[in-house]
């Protein structure tokens, strides 16, 4: 009996060492021979692999483990991609002033700008003192002569002369004048005294006295910006013999027209007096 039971002990941990191979007859078996156990037979061959298991359950998870040592310092990585712009900021304060710098060279001289407009007139001066008394003279009582012509005259072309229709005095033979033609003609040379006028009716028109084929320009009188303007004028004016003289309209392209005071016919339009001086 106790031979048996050390026999089922070793079948036992045999089958614990995983001896697959060994034949181990049960107690009863045993018995029944009333025989001692043979001598151990070779080992079998290895069994076949079993099927694998079904997983079993996750178990709990494991206690942390302690923090490891600090790695070395890995190589810097290459420079990500610029980001996008933020938003502009508010003004900061103003900053103070700064220190003034050094004062500039000299920069060239400008162009001359345009002249200004004309100043306000200035006050009259004082009057002068009087000159010295120029040589006498006068009027030879000889040789002088006045002409007019009244009412209105109208569409005096530009250059030709206003024909005097009226003689009020003639006085000696210095000069002639030819009352179809308009024009004076001196016989004797010398100095003269010539006043002379008219009442323009256009605006802005001209007469002059016109010496052989000039203008006289110190002769010329203007209406200025007014209608119906009289305008009268004196010169002392040299001649010599053969020298021809007489009134024109001196507009530059518009016809003249002289209307006596009012248009009323019997008031003088234009006139002219000559005399020699002594």
């Amino acid at each position: 009996m106790h031979l048996s039971r050390l026999f089922l002990f070793f079948c036992i941990a045999s089958q614990s060492l995983h001896i697959s191979s060994l034949s181990c007859v049960n107690e009863q078996e045993l018995i029944d021979k009333s025989g001692c156990c043979g001598p151990r037979g070779h080992r079998g061959h290895r069994g076949r692999i079993g099927h694998k298991g079904a997983t079993g359950p996750t178990g709990p998870a494991g206690r942390d483990g302690t923090f490891g040592t600090t790695g070395a310092t890995g190589p810097t990585g290459d420079p990500g991609q610029n980001g996008a712009t933020g938003a502009t900021g508010p003004t900061g304060p103003q900053g103070a002033t700064g220190t003034a710098g050094t004062q500039g060279a000299t920069g060239a001289q400008g162009a001359t700008g345009a002249a200004g407009v004309n100043g306000a007139t200035g006050v009259t001066g004082p009057t002068g003192p009087t000159g010295a008394t120029g040589p006498s003279s006068s009027i030879a009582a000889n040789n002088h002569g006045s002409y007019f012509i009244t009412g209105e005259v109208d569409n005096i072309a530009p250059g030709n002369p206003i024909i005097f229709t009226n003689t009020l005095t003639q006085v000696g033979s210095a000069f002639t004048y030819n009352s179809i033609t308009g024009v004076f003609t001196f016989t004797q040379g010398g100095n003269y005294f010539i006043m002379y006028g008219a009442s323009l009716y256009g605006y802005a028109d001209r007469i002059a006295l016109k010496q052989n084929s000039t203008v006289v320009t110190a002769s010329q009188l203007s209406s200025g910006q007014s209608f119906n303007q009289l305008v009268t004028g004196s010169i002392i004016l040299t001649v010599n013999a053969g020298d021809a003289l007489s009134v024109i309209n001196n507009n530059t392209g518009g016809t003249l027209n002289i209307w006596g005071a009012g248009s009323f016919t019997g008031d003088t339009s234009a006139f002219i007096t000559i005399a020699e001086l002594s």
